[in-house]
């Protein structure tokens, strides 16, 4: 065990980055999007849904929430969730965050940029116009940041590849917000539900695995 606080092990195997080894677990807030316009139902939903099962299986607490296809309001509904949480919890709050994507399997977005892209939200909002910013980070126009290691580590071996471009649309503003202060990531994953399905389950079970360790380190140490 490594207390200059990077990683968990089980005996010789390293798990995934330990959060600063926050040892109290952690609990996961999953999102998923509300249907396109057009669209009658949104592949974000049964994927959240499998790793919300597999998460409560192992023992993990979750909340999860539907958000909008909007601009602003989607990073908001997810910034109240988050404070909600932690007046909840004393535990690491993690974000988990899916998304409809255009490919033909589940994808980590690794980067997230600042820029939105001009295309209208469900609410007929496009960026630059109206209440809605051109970009993510009025500081810094040009700026990309991108997935915590923690994140990267943690799809490795589950069915879940790895993308750099998340669209420029509300999912991309998202993953922008949840690289920065909160920690979380952010997964596209394709209309076909049935495969995705066991990479979403396989993911829940290592965030499951992760949880275990870190909550049985804290008993270990009398925390």
């Amino acid at each position: 065990m490594n207390l200059g606080i990077e990683y968990v092990y089980a005996g010789s195997r390293q798990l995934i980055i330990a959060f600063q080894l926050d040892l109290q677990g952690f609990h996961v807030i999953i999102t998923y999007f509300a249907p396109f316009k057009g669209v009658p139902n949104n592949p974000s939903k049964p994927f959240a849904d499998s790793v919300n099962q597999e998460l409560e299986r192992g023992g993990v607490s979750t909340d999860m929430i539907e958000l909008p296809v909007e601009w602003d309001a989607a990073n908001k509904s997810v910034e109240d969730a988050i404070k909600k949480a932690r007046g909840k919890h004393a535990k690491v709050i993690v974000v988990l965050s899916v998304g409809r994507g255009s490919n033909l399997c589940p994808e980590l977005e690794v980067l997230a940029h600042n820029k939105r892209g001009s295309i209208m939200d469900t609410k007929g909002n496009k960026p630059g116009e109206g209440t809605s910013d051109r970009n993510n980070d009025k500081e810094d126009a040009g700026a990309v940041r991108q997935a915590p290691p923690w994140a990267e580590a943690i799809v490795k071996d589950t069915g879940i590849e790895k993308d750099k471009f998340a669209g420029g649309y509300v999912c991309e503003s998202l993953a922008y917000y949840l690289y920065g202060k909160p920690r979380g990531m952010f997964i596209h994953v394709p209309d076909e539900v049935e495969s995705s399905t066991s990479a979403a389950k396989n993911l829940a079970k290592k965030m499951s695995a992760v949880n275990a360790a870190m909550t049985a380190l804290e008993v270990f140490l009398g925390r």
